[in-house]
């Protein structure tokens, strides 16, 4: 993992040297926005997406690995893209240790402008996403399969998005929450990055249907583990302020099978430490913490078993039995 992660991060830079230069012809604001851009992508992050993208190219037999890390990087664009959208509909000030994207141009172009501003440059963040994949030295009809299954990963991921927003106002079930799970992050997260990888080296459809079954599981119990990790972890290593879904007023799994008259009070406001301890504590005693830590648990084994009969070369199958055990026993 650490070996890719730096040849990835090393794309990253070679990347947005070339997005900076490329900037300077239009403005100094482009300019200071792409240097922003480059800044919350660098910042942190395992680069899961990337690699999942260069283990899905060899358990295909790709051959051409260091074009296929070039091209991974678009998984990191393209997640960039969506987190600067998130933080907007969350209002979040705080991603990976340091300030949003919008809250990064507050100071300058106040609330409303900075909230406009950080759009566009998520979408810009997006066009730069396909780059990498097109200008990829692979087969041209893999990078036509590559580049269209990357346009319906981020349809589904709005529409998770979009069922996420709703489900504020709207009562939800395990059923629903499984389903913002499956679209906003299973497919993104898992899945899609090692068919998108797969497809670049021209993949079989049993490969990629390994690839579907083991990523809708593993993908749901990560965010389980998020979810879990929003309320009960540390925030200078989660990156981001703990307790905020309950403050954005989400309903995950953890405040539904809590099923508490007073977690639900607290939705979509602010808390002190105080109410957030106790809200912790209601959920512990509820029961509805180790109904998520098992569910992770029984997620995790079926996302092992989804590979049982692949015919994936050994080092990738074993690295993604490793991966999904990583994501049961995570701490951030």
């Amino acid at each position: 993992m650490q070996r890719y992660k730096t040849q990835i991060e090393k794309e990253l830079k070679s990347f947005f040297s070339e997005k900076k230069k490329e900037s300077k012809d239009f403005s100094d604001e482009i300019y200071e926005a792409i240097k922003s851009l480059e800044d919350f992508t660098m910042r942190g992050g395992k680069r899961i997406r990337a690699l999942l993208m260069i283990v899905g190219y060899k358990s295909a037999g790709g051959k051409k690995l260091q074009e296929m890390i070039k091209a991974s990087i678009a998984a990191e664009l393209v997640h960039s893209f969506l987190l600067i959208h998130d933080d907007i509909i969350d209002d979040d000030d705080l991603r990976r240790n340091g300030p949003t994207i919008h809250k990064s141009f507050q100071k300058r172009y106040g609330k409303k402008g900075s909230s406009d501003l950080a759009m566009i440059t998520g979408d810009i963040c997006l066009c730069y996403g396909l780059e990498p994949i097109m200008d990829s030295r692979f087969m041209a009809d893999n990078k036509l399969k590559a580049i269209n299954k990357l346009g319906k990963i981020i349809k589904h991921t709005c529409y998770g998005e979009f069922i996420d927003v709703t489900s504020v106002k709207n009562n939800v079930s395990v059923d629903d929450i499984q389903k913002i799970h499956e679209y906003k992050t299973a497919k993104y997260t898992i899945s899609g990055p090692l068919q998108v990888g797969g497809m670049l080296a021209g993949a079989n459809n049993k490969l990629l249907q390994d690839f579907e079954k083991y990523g809708l599981y593993l993908g749901l119990a990560f965010q389980l583990k998020d979810d879990i990790l929003g309320i009960f972890g540390d925030e200078e290593r989660v990156g981001k302020p703990i307790g905020s879904d309950i403050v954005e007023g989400k309903k995950t799994m953890l405040v539904l099978k809590a099923n508490s008259k007073y977690v639900n009070s607290l939705l979509g406001k602010k808390m002190t430490n105080r109410q957030l301890e106790k809200a912790r504590e209601i959920i512990r005693n509820s029961g509805s913490l180790d109904y998520s830590e098992k569910l992770i648990s029984d997620l995790v084994i079926k996302a092992k078993n989804a590979l049982h009969d692949s015919k994936m070369p050994r080092n990738e199958k074993e690295f993604l039995k490793f991966l999904a055990d990583y994501v049961n026993t995570r701490k951030l």
